[in-house]
Parts: C-alpha cells; structure tokens; sequence
C-alpha cells in the first residue's frame, strides 16, 4: 500500500510535468503578454472594478435598478473591447489549451482510480485526444 507521502510526492511530480508542458509555458507567456500591455491590463482593470462594483450593488439592499443596468452595460463593453484586443484572444486560448490538458489528466486519474470515464462521455468526449478510433464515448469513432 501507498502511502500518502508517496501520493503527495508523485502529485508534486506531476505538478511539475504539467509546468514544463507546451501549453503551460504559452499559457504562461500569453498571460505575461496581457500584463506588460498598458491597454490590455488597464481594461481588465477597469472590468474587475466594474464586477466587483456591481456585485457589491447587487449585495445592498439599496440596489438601484438604472445603475444595475449601468454598470451592466460597462461591464459588456468592457468585455468587447477585450475579446477585439488579440493578445487577450490569444491569452483565453491558451488558457483554454491548459484547461483541456488538465481535464484530460483528470479523466486519466479517473480511469485509473475508478475504472470509468463516464464523466469524459457525458461532458462531450474529449477524452480520446482527436484519435477517436478507439474511443466508445462520444461517437465519434462511429462516423
């Protein structure tokens, strides 16, 4: 039997893999990108000020309907203006990438422990990489 310190131990391993992949390191990149450019960072900043102003309106007693809509508004310009800037474009799919890598280590720790893919199938497949020859899942393999 295994003990915990030994799962920590390979958990950290794994941490670590997943750092030095493909998709870390762009995600990573991407992300510093957004950072150092004025524009991009500066609009992020004003959108996280504008959700955390709408929450905390949303959480008073006194929320006014105009200003929710308001901010709203803010909030959707806000997040146009972002998906037209390409170097947040390229920061969401990269971070979608690293998403996808992650789930599909998940799916694998769970085929392994459980024996079932079950949550792989259900959410749309995914879990056979593109290589959907093998896979029983999404039907994919059928077509």
């Amino acid at each position: 039997m295994t003990g915990l310190n030994e799962v920590f131990r390979r958990a950290q391993a794994l941490g670590e893999a997943l750092s030095d992949t493909r998709e870390y390191v762009e995600m990573r990149e991407a992300e510093d990108a957004v950072a150092a450019d004025l524009e991009s960072s500066q609009t992020l900043s004003r959108l996280n000020a504008s959700r955390a102003a709408l929450t905390s309106l949303m959480e008073s007693a006194e929320a006014d309907g105009d200003t929710v809509k308001l901010i709203a508004g803010r909030i959707e310009e806000l997040q146009s203006a972002l998906a037209g800037m390409p170097l947040v474009a390229r920061r969401q799919e990269a971070r979608e990438a690293f998403a996808g890598l992650i789930r599909q280590v998940n799916q694998t720790l769970s085929f392994i422990v459980a024996g079932d893919m079950t949550d792989t199938y259900e959410s749309g497949c995914g879990g056979c990489s593109g290589g959907c020859a093998g896979c029983a899942g999404c039907g994919a393999a059928e077509g």
